[in-house]
């Protein structure tokens, strides 16, 4: 059962015998934006303590940190009761010890989990699940992949090794408790990231749709901040010496196709065609030549840039 704290920890499952104590600790983090459908990452940090000759500086301890693939893993094989010896190793080959009778070596780790189901005697065991860790040192060895390391063979020095045995229903809860946890603080990051990347996936291509797809789009020259200035003549609306928040300028033809549908003031928005793509369009002012141009259904030449929200916007016909 678990240890009762008053303190707030990230702990997941504890377990604890008379002499005994194994536990596990989260330690999740949310993806990155860039790889936000991944959505989390991090290790689940699990912890043995021996006791049995003592607590202080009479105790040992060891620990290992586990791969969320490892409880996915772990997890399965707790709910069939059955799993060949697992067997995992880790080496800190980046960060060599700089001093003492280790120098040149690097911090490394052995875990083993395996189910027994009867002891040397053919008889069954109450407690057929048994963890093994081993800490110590080794030699770094350099993987094939860059910055990845491996421990060299026969070079692994123990200096700690403690273990923990477990009943088929406490190690099935165990892996559950972790397993739902996973999952839980998956969907609780889920509800921020995938919103977030998926919005910035959708503005990444409306971006590059402007950039590649705009027809008959000159480029503009860039403008400097200030205020657009139109012409309210019933001929025509031609643009002035104007600036848009500094957003590029394009000359573009476009047939508005549908009728423009109202958004207060004197903004609207309507589908027009554009190089055969039909492309929503936002336009800070419908003049009468705009009008006549979606009766008649005639092409009419406008000058268009990207707002902030990475709408595309219309902000005069052009002369």
């Amino acid at each position: 059962m678990s240890k009762n704290y008053n303190e707030v920890t990230s702990q997941i499952a504890a377990y604890q015998t008379k002499d005994h104590t194994l536990s596990f600790y989260a330690e999740l983090e949310p993806a990155s934006a860039a790889k936000f459908a991944e959505l989390i990452g991090g290790k689940i940090k699990m912890y043995i303590y021996d006791f049995s000759k003592g607590k202080g500086d009479n105790a040992v301890s060891g620990y290992y940190n586990l791969e969320l693939k490892d409880i996915y893993y772990l997890y399965q094989c707790a709910k069939f009761f059955n799993m060949p010896p697992y067997r995992l190793s880790k080496i800190h080959g980046a960060y060599p010890i700089q001093e003492g009778q280790d120098k040149g070596l690097a911090k490394a780790f052995h875990l083993t989990i395996q189910r027994n189901s009867v002891d040397n005697n053919g008889q069954p065991k109450r407690s057929p699940w048994n963890i093994t860790i081993s800490n110590g040192v080794a030699v770094p060895k350099k993987g094939r992949t860059e910055g990845t390391y491996y421990e060299q063979s026969g070079t692994f020095q123990e200096r700690s090794c403690v273990y923990f045995n477990m009943s088929d229903v406490d190690f099935l809860e165990c892996m559950t408790n972790i397993y739902n946890y996973i999952n839980n603080y998956r969907f609780i990051v889920a509800q921020k990231l995938i919103p977030e990347g998926l919005r910035a996936i959708d503005e990444n291509n409306k971006r590059n749709s402007y950039q590649q797809e705009q027809p008959n789009g000159s480029q503009g020259q860039q403008m400097q901040p200030a205020e657009t200035a139109y012409s309210n003549q019933k001929s025509s609306n031609t643009m002035s010496q104007s600036n848009v928040n500094g957003a590029q300028l394009h000359l573009t033809k476009l047939l508005i196709q549908s009728d423009f549908q109202a958004l207060g003031g004197s903004q609207a928005v309507a589908q027009c065609i554009a190089n055969g793509k039909t492309f929503t369009i936002f336009f800070d002012m419908v003049t009468d030549e705009l009008i006549e141009a979606q009766k008649r259904q005639t092409p009419v030449t406008v000058y268009l840039y990207m707002d902030m929200q990475n709408n595309f916007r219309c902000c005069g016909t052009a002369a």
